[in-house]
């Protein structure tokens, strides 16, 4: 089965994120081998009334493999190795170490509710369309007309001393090495070595002249980015077989033949080795001023004639489509009102569903309306960078890649989506929904009897779920005859802490950090009168469910509950309150925030366990109900990996209440 997914990061070392995640997918691919798209950085996708901290760019990928997994076993794998790069369950749109969505499974279908295949969010998310359509040329035409659509960056490597724009700036080693770990801190997706000058007037070089500087480039990045998965690609700007067989023989990814398929070699060297393949449109190498398209006809049909015939000449020859790229060739044979022209009309291509690749950059045609000369021609090249992103050009080839970089985020923050304005938000609701169930007898198992009953209302993201005590206690047999010994000894046994007795035929004790009659024992809920005891380990059985539940129900975020009553000092009736949790923070901690008044707080702490549990105990009942499970919706929750007692529990000894019991306790020395 073949498969999608996506990664992002916006949290930490990103790249370093995907790079793990990626080196994490390659034991579950057949033949450990995968594709990956160029990097993409993009705004992060937030509601308008998220935390402005949250607004940290992203960087995003598509990886394609073949596995045997299951879509359901693959997103658990994939949920594990989240969690190894560091991230932490939180709130929705928080930033994130690793996400990793399972966007395609073959030709599987899932509508569950926390797993849906094909991913739902596919057509609407350019940080999903953008690199999923470098893998599968299907979702080419999505990716260009969504508003948010990016460009990969291409990196314009002149290794000439003549060239017009930066002749002879990386002949020195030092200076090559300088901008590739430039290049490389900027997440430049494509780096285009060049080194022949094919400006109009430049002097022809045979490939034995050109060979040596471009293989000084290639050396140079294989050193780099040795043992990286996530790197640029390397393409090699050249009309010479001679210099692309040797180029690809050591690495070269993308052949750009700005030769206009001059050299039908060429062609058969892309086929056969698998490498990408720039259909320049070009009159000559060198360009010619005087030889241009002809200027009574209408530029746009010439090339896009040119490209239909050289396209369908591709195709007869083995060049897969995918590995097709086409470039209207800016300044190749053309007067400077033809390119600007072109650059105009460049979705009149669009209909060969092949990506398109632009190089604009700091070349002639801007000398009409720029007397600079052109290595200063950067502003007027960013201004028609952005032009063209808008268009929904795939590759942007530029001399400056860092600046048209961050000028292109920079629009791309500021660009209106024109998808649906989302709704006004609410305040959400808390909602707390009881399940009837049938009775659990001794020694069932909790988690099958949870899951087979959350069947008729099945847990989404950040949900809590919510079980009593009393079929915890049962499914781990914590019963006790009574016919095997009194309930006042077994009391004592079983309590941490004993105050003796109260009145009302019971004794107050400690338990599980927690003030409770009789131990928490009962016989009210026991079919044949038995003493149903507490847990043995409440959190770790806590955590156990949750994590049968978050593995069936496929939930990154999801919270377990474990309840009981008490009552209350100068209260009639019991409440509900917690006696275990696991997956979110029970306490919220609002120490050195202000009250209404902007006084800091000193001492408050919000107890959102206990809360919680009252509110599920009001619903579920304490009568012949049997309702011993609920779902809360809309719980104002963190969500963690790991959970303590001690988050919530407080010693004795610092109980604000403790000097009034402080004589009547004593120690359980007896053996449990």
């Amino acid at each position: 089965m073949i498969v999608y997914l996506g990664l992002g990061s916006n949290l930490g070392d990103r790249r370093l994120n995907l790079e793990t995640g990626v080196r994490g997918l390659l034991p579950l691919c057949k033949n450990s081998s995968l594709r990956v798209s160029a990097l993409y950085e993009k705004p992060a996708l937030l509601p308008r009334d998220a935390n402005p901290s949250w607004s940290r760019p992203f960087l995003n990928i598509c990886v394609e493999f073949s596995t045997d997994l299951s879509p359901e076993e693959l997103f658990l794998a994939t949920q594990q190795l989240e969690r190894s790069t560091g991230r932490s369950p939180g709130p929705r749109w928080a930033p994130r170490a690793l996400d990793i969505d399972l966007l395609i499974c073959g030709d599987q279908v899932r509508k569950h509710p926390n797993l849906q295949i094909p991913h739902a969010g596919i057509a609407s998310r350019a940080f999903v369309l953008d690199p999923l359509k470098d893998l599968n040329l299907k979702f080419l035409k999505q990716a260009r007309e969504h508003p948010q659509h990016a460009p990969i960056w291409m990196a314009a490597l002149n290794l000439t001393p003549d060239s017009f724009s930066d002749g002879g700036r990386f002949a020195a080693k030092n200076a090559f090495t300088a901008e590739l770990e430039r290049l490389d801190g900027e997440n430049i997706g494509i780096l285009d070595i060049g080194g022949e000058s094919t400006r109009p007037g430049a002097t022809p070089l045979s490939w034995q002249e050109e060979w040596p500087r471009i293989q000084f480039a290639l050396q140079q990045i294989n050193e780099q980015f040795q043992g990286r998965l996530l790197r640029p690609l390397v393409s090699v700007d050249t009309r010479h077989f001679e210099t692309a067989v040797r180029a690809v023989e050591i690495g070269a990814d993308m052949l750009n033949d700005v030769s206009g398929m001059a050299d039908f070699r060429l062609v058969e060297l892309a086929k056969e080795s698998g490498c990408s393949y720039v259909l320049t449109h070009s009159l000559g190498v060198p360009a010619n001023a005087q030889r241009t398209l002809d200027q009574n006809s209408d530029v746009v049909e010439q090339v896009k004639s040119w490209f239909a015939r050289s396209i369908e000449t591709l195709l007869d020859k083995g060049v897969r489509p995918e590995k097709i790229i086409l470039d209207p060739g800016v300044g190749f044979g053309k007067t400077a009102l033809q390119s600007q022209i072109l650059l105009k009309n460049l979705d009149a291509f669009y209909e060969f569903n092949l990506p398109m690749m632009v190089g604009h950059s700091r070349k002639s045609f801007l000398a009409p309306v720029s007397p600079a000369p052109p290595q200063e021609r950067d502003p007027e090249s960013i201004g028609v960078s952005l032009a063209l992103m808008n268009l929904g050009v795939d590759i942007l080839r530029v001399h400056n890649p860092l600046v048209h970089k961050r000028a292109g985020l920079g629009w791309s923050h500021a660009r209106k989506d024109h998808s649906p304005p989302r709704p006004a938000p609410q305040r959400r609701t808390l909602q707390v929904t009881p399940i009837h169930t049938k009775t659990l007898r001794c020694g069932d198992d909790l988690s099958l009897f949870v899951i087979e009953h959350l069947k008729s209302r099945p847990p989404s993201e950040s949900d809590l779920i919510v079980v009593t005590s009393k079929i915890v206690s049962l499914s781990e047999s914590r019963v006790v005859g009574q016919e095997i010994i009194a309930k006042d000894k077994l009391i004592r046994r079983e309590a941490d802490h004993d105050l003796g007795e109260v009145g009302y035929g019971c004794r107050l004790t400690v338990k599980h950090g927690l003030f409770i009659p009789s131990a928490g024992i009962d016989e009210s809920n026991s079919e044949s009168g038995d003493f149903i005891l507490f847990p043995l380990n409440p959190f770790a059985s806590a955590h156990k469910l949750l994590e049968d539940l978050k593995r069936h129900f496929l939930i990154r975020d999801l919270g377990v509950l474990i309840t009981d009553s008490h009552t209350l000092p100068l209260r009639q009736g019991v409440t509900g309150i917690a006696l275990a949790y696991a997956g979110f923070r029970g306490v919220r901690n609002l120490i050195g925030q202000h009250d209404l008044f902007g006084r800091q707080l000193k001492m408050t702490k919000m107890d959102l366990a206990d809360g919680l549990a009252a509110a599920a105990v009001l619903m579920m009942g304490e009568a012949n109900e049997s309702c011993p499970l609920a779902v809360i919706e809309n719980a104002p929750l963190e969500f963690v990996d790991q959970t303590s007692p001690a988050e919530i529990q407080i010693p004795v000894e610092q109980d604000l209440y403790y000097p009034l019991y402080r004589d009547r306790l004593t120690l359980n020395q007896q053996p449990k």
